[in-house]
């Protein structure tokens, strides 16, 4: 249990600021049995790009490894795009000048449902 919170202390101080407190205390106790509950029709992927930097969409997948005894096993699952914006963000502050991203949001493919 110390050493779960002391991770989770040292993600929320040094990692990435994009990752909210819910979402990494969900995380930390996600298991197999979380693995399987999971929906794959309400699974969603959000993820910002600074401008001008863009992604190739067809080229996008959710991966999967997981270590086995046997090896590790790779599982790639295709996405589809829900929604694409494009965001400016004006925040008017003496350290950061304004800031030009695109946010996309994919959900599991037709095919990658049926394969999950």
């Amino acid at each position: 249990m110390k050493k779960t919170i002391a991770v989770m202390i040292f993600l929320l101080l040094f990692g990435c600021s994009h990752v909210p407190l819910g979402s990494m205390l969900k995380l930390s106790a996600f298991d197999e049995n979380s693995f399987l509950s999971l929906n794959p029709h309400e699974l969603r992927s959000r993820i910002q790009i600074d401008k001008p930097v863009e992604i190739d969409i067809s080229k996008t997948a959710l991966s999967l490894n997981l270590e086995t005894s046997n090896g590790w096993l790779v599982f790639d699952y295709p996405l589809k795009v829900l929604s694409i914006k494009n965001i400016h963000q004006d925040d008017n502050n003496w350290f950061i000048s304004a800031m030009e991203f695109t946010e996309y949001e994919f959900a599991l493919s037709d095919e990658a449902v049926h394969n999950f």
